[in-house]
């Protein structure tokens, strides 16, 4: 009854490179609706000008 207790080191698994992508996908898409929200909330606050003034 001999238990291995070492990890079978063959071949890397790839869950590092999807964990990066899925990081990186998650960062461009947070910058992506950091900018938008961050644009809509300047011309927000920004009246327009109107013929009157």
């Amino acid at each position: 009854m001999s238990q291995q207790s070492e990890p079978i080191t063959g071949t890397p698994t790839p869950q590092p490179l999807k964990s990066r992508r899925r990081f990186l996908t998650g960062v461009l898409t947070g910058g992506l609706v950091g900018s938008l929200l961050a644009g809509g909330i300047t011309a927000f606050s920004h009246p327009p000008h109107g013929p009157g003034r």
